[in-house]
């Protein structure tokens, strides 16, 4: 926690700067325009002041500001990040300030409070895109291997058909070399037939499986 305030000191620090160097910009703006003596002199004590009493709102209430936001958004980077913004905010435009410092406690506080909400609604519309997107991925992942499983039923169920049409002796030939990787001797020697007469079937078989499985794919399309 300490680290953080550490982190939070150095952004205010940062602000109230970067506000005296853009008070001391509209000053030297104000005297190179020819609109020099006492009233270029009270804008700039004013935007001083102004710069001042900013300071001082941070040293008093950053560490509470922060803690708010860190309990909100449970992020110590979003909660830095969004107290810069707060002060920020007060510093664009010092006269939005309440005059009493209570009020002023509580106007930053409501500052904050928006702050926080606004960005829960885009975390919240952020998680809910990146659960759609994650969703739909897994949906078309599902759907790719339904249709594979599809396809592979459809295929087997092809090849079934197509053995069930042959002859018995080129129906057990096939099965024998495609499905079981039997050899053509082994296949001659355990159908008691020629070699030659196992490539025949084969040959014969493979023509009438492409056919069959060239079909299935006509009709599937």
């Amino acid at each position: 926690m300490s680290e953080d305030v550490d982190a939070c000191t150095l952004a205010g620090t940062a602000i109230v700067a970067n506000a005296m160097t853009a008070d001391r910009a509209r000053a030297g703006h104000d005297e190179s325009s020819g609109r020099a003596g006492r009233a270029s002199h009270d804008v700039h004590a004013g935007h001083a002041a102004a710069a001042q009493r900013i300071g001082l709102l941070f040293d008093r209430h950053h560490e509470r500001l922060y803690r708010l936001a860190r309990r909100m958004l449970a992020d110590a980077e979003e909660a830095r990040d969004l107290l810069q913004d707060v002060f920020l905010r007060a510093a664009s435009a010092p006269a939005r300030l309440p005059a009493a410092d209570d009020e002023c406690a509580a106007w930053l506080v409501r500052c904050m409070v928006n702050a926080c909400r606004d960005r829960r609604r885009r975390r919240v519309v952020r998680d809910r895109a990146a659960a759609a997107l994650a969703a739909a991925a897994r949906a078309a992942s599902a759907a790719r291997e339904r249709r594979s499983a599809d396809d592979g039923v459809v295929a087997r169920a092809t090849v079934d058909a197509a053995l069930a049409g042959m002859p018995a002796r080129r129906r057990a030939v096939i099965v024998l070399h495609e499905l079981e990787e039997r050899g053509v001797d082994e296949i001659a020697a355990l159908l008691g037939i020629a070699r030659v007469t196992v490539r025949w079937h084969l040959a014969a078989g493979r023509r009438e499986l492409r056919a069959r499985l060239g079909a299935g794919e006509e009709r599937n399309r």
